[in-house]
């Protein structure tokens, strides 16, 4: 989810990690209305969500869980994420940026102009 809106919408730093918290947290909340929805569609007895179960707070519990989850991850990503633009800025290696050059003029593709050949149109029209 984090890489995807980190591309799609270009969205970085605290505002990439409290969306990515908010959507989790979002279908947490979808699943939890699942639960219910079925508890009433079917009664409390074969219901996906437990009234009269020993634990009262278990959606609490889901929702705290899908928090403490997303903001460990979330800490966890960045971190790693500054770790690789540090080792990215120290690896500088004129050897490497030379060869990307020389590759990249190798493998270009000339553009032909079609309006300035020297070839008749084809008439195959027949």
């Amino acid at each position: 989810m984090r890489h995807g809106l980190k591309l799609a919408y270009g969205i970085t730093g605290w505002r990439l990690w409290l969306t990515v918290t908010l959507g989790i947290l979002g279908f947490g909340a979808i699943h939890e209305l699942i639960e219910y929805f079925s508890t009433l569609a079917m009664g409390p007895e074969r219901g996906m969500l437990k009234t009269l179960a020993d634990d009262p707070y278990d959606t609490q519990k889901d929702l705290l869980n899908n928090l403490l989850g997303t903001q460990l991850t979330a800490d966890r990503f960045s971190g790693m994420e500054h770790e690789a633009a540090k080792t990215r800025s120290q690896s500088f290696s004129i050897t490497r940026f030379a060869t990307k050059g020389m590759m990249s003029r190798w493998f270009a593709c000339p553009v032909v102009k079609m309006t300035s050949t020297n070839f008749r149109p084809s008439d195959n029209s027949t």
